[in-house]
């Protein structure tokens, strides 16, 4: 009898005949020890990780720090990807996370993030009426029950905002939220993604990882910086820093990769990749530590560079545990 040790796990084995009744040969049994082992491996190597991008996005951070996410059309993640990072940083700080879902055309949001949300235009006439001077008092006229998150939803009836309320709904989020992620419209033509983005401290750019999927995320990149370059409060380096997220659904993985990469050197962005198309639509509402294993993994990869870009810092700490691209 052999034993295998890897991290704190250990494996025996009593030869081939444990593996299977009648191995056609050899090779194949070393092949099935082989994956075995690997993947014995690369689950202990999770914790590791796991608690070194836990600790980047416990950092403290300024009150009032925006994340925008954009994409160029509808289906490419993005409901998911801002859903996915409020359940992290809920999870993993103290503070209060803001949600903003501005996309009237597909609506996305999950469910477990926020308790039957108002909508931006209820919540602003809430917030406008009653102006919370404290975060409790801003979580009740929201009417959220969280304590951890306030959650803005928006609806497919409702008129969208104008670029002055969405800044003042945005101007409300700063004051009482560390950090607050805003949803975008699709594509960068509306006009309160201008709004969102001439006053996000860090860009999230979802895009699928197809031929196409990437030349939609380039040019909304660029409208991206347009957008930075007639923008009347620039910060001091007038420009945002900017995170692609590549949504992984073409079977030519080597070829959306290299696209991928390409983009990223083109526009000075950093790139990640959501490595699995996985739906979570349903009538439960979800937590973090509900999630699988590597979901969870995705999501604090992605919080934590998206959250040391809007500090400010320098993105290669936020990935030294990770790989940036799949």
């Amino acid at each position: 009898m052999t034993s295998y040790r890897a991290g704190n796990h250990s494996y025996l084995t009593d030869g081939f005949s444990g593996l299977a009744e009648a191995p056609p040969t050899t090779w194949e049994n070393y092949r099935r020890i082989l994956r075995g082992a690997g993947r014995a491996i690369i689950r202990d190597s999770y914790p590791s990780e796991f608690a070194a991008l836990a600790q980047t996005m416990q950092q403290p951070v300024a009150t009032g720090r925006k994340i925008a996410i954009l994409t160029p059309g509808g289906g490419t993640g993005a409901s998911t990807v801002a859903s996915l990072l409020a359940l992290a940083y809920r999870n993993l700080r103290g503070d209060l996370i803001g949600l903003v879902d501005l996309n009237n055309l597909a609506s996305g949001i999950l469910p477990g993030v926020g308790n039957d949300p108002k909508s931006p235009r209820e919540a602003l006439g809430s917030l406008s009426v009653g102006k919370p001077t404290h975060r409790d008092e801003f979580r009740r006229l929201l009417g959220t029950e969280e304590k951890d998150a306030a959650v803005v939803r928006a609806a497919s009836y409702e008129e969208p905002l104008s670029a002055r309320a969405t800044e003042t709904l945005l101007a409300d989020f700063a004051r009482q939220c560390a950090v607050s992620l805003i949803e975008c419209p699709p594509g960068g033509d509306d006009e309160r993604t201008a709004t969102v983005v001439g006053r996000a401290h860090a860009v999230v750019v979802v895009v699928d990882m197809t031929e196409q999927g990437m030349r939609e995320g380039k040019a909304l990149i660029d409208r991206v910086r347009d957008i930075e370059g007639k923008a009347r409060d620039l910060r001091r380096n007038g420009r945002s820093p900017v995170m692609i997220v590549g949504n992984e659904r073409t079977a030519d993985a080597k070829t959306a990769r290299r696209g991928a990469r390409e983009l990223a050197a083109e526009s000075g962005a950093r790139m990640v990749t959501l490595r699995h198309n996985r739906r979570f639509r349903g009538a439960e509402r979800l937590s973090f530590d509900a999630l699988e294993q590597k979901t969870r993994l995705e999501a604090l990869r992605i919080g934590a560079l998206a959250l040391t870009l809007a500090r400010g810092q320098d993105a290669r700490a936020a990935l030294s545990t990770g790989e940036e691209t799949a």
